[in-house]
C-alpha cells in the first residue's frame, strides 16, 4: 500500500501482480508470467533471487520469526538482540533475533545456516528452540507467553558474484549476489 501511494500519482509507473517466468533482454525487456501473459517494460530490475542468476545455492539461511505476547512486561523495545547464539548448537550453527513492538510484543526468529541440499528445518524444529530461548535464556515462564501469526522462509546464500544483468534489465538484491552470508 506504501509504494502504490507513492507511485500511482506518477505517469507511467504501473503495478502488475504475478509470478514471472522468464526476463528477456530484447530491443525492449520482455515478462513473461506464470499466467501467459507478456509485459515490455522500459526497465526491469530482477529481484527474482539467486535461481534467476546462479547455478543454486552455496548455502541457506533457514528461519522461522514468530510474534510473541508477554503478559509481564519481558521485551525493551528500544534495544532489538540481533545474532544472539545462545540457542543449540549441536545439530546446525544458529541464532536468535528479538524485535520488540512494546514491552510485551515482539517478533522473535530462530534462524539456522543450512548446507547445500539439505531440506528445509521443520517448523517444530525453530519453535521448540524459541520455547527453549523463552525459557531458559530470557526466564519466561512457559505460560506467561503465546505465540501469534509466524513466517518460514530459506533464504538462499551464494558465494559467486551474480552476472549484473544486460541493457535494461538490472538484477538487484539476492539475484545480484547482494546477500550478506552472515545474515542475509
Amino acid at each position: 500500500a506504501a509504494v502504490r501511494r507513492l507511485t500511482d500519482p506518477v505517469p507511467d509507473v504501473g503495478s502488475v501482480t504475478g509470478h514471472v517466468v522468464d526476463v528477456d533482454d530484447a530491443d525492449r525487456p520482455l515478462v513473461t508470467l506464470d499466467d501467459g501473459r507478456e509485459l515490455r517494460p522500459d526497465w526491469v530490475f530482477d529481484a527474482r533471487g539467486p535461481a534467476a542468476a546462479t547455478a543454486g545455492e552455496d548455502a541457506a539461511l533457514d528461519f522461522l520469526g514468530v510474534r510473541v505476547r508477554a503478559e509481564a512486561p519481558l521485551f525493551d523495545p528500544h534495544v532489538p538482540v540481533l545474532f544472539d547464539f545462545r540457542t543449540d548448537q549441536v545439530e546446525r550453527a544458529s541464532f536468535l533475533y528479538v524485535l520488540p513492538s512494546d514491552a510485551h510484543h515482539a517478533l522473535v526468529e530462530h534462524t539456522c545456516f543450512v548446507a547445500p541440499g539439505i531440506p528445509a528445518v521443520a517448523p517444530e524444529i525453530h519453535l521448540a528452540a524459541l520455547r527453549v530461548y523463552l525459557t531458559q535464556v530470557l526466564g519466561v515462564p512457559e505460560n506467561a507467553y503465546e505465540f501469534g501469526r509466524s513466517e518460514h522462509a530459506r533464504l538462499p546464500l551464494v558465494a559467486q558474484i551474480a552476472e549484473r544483468g544486460e541493457g535494461r534489465i538490472l538484477r538487484i538484491g539476492a539475484a545480484a549476489g547482494m546477500m550478506k552470508a552472515s545474515s542475509g
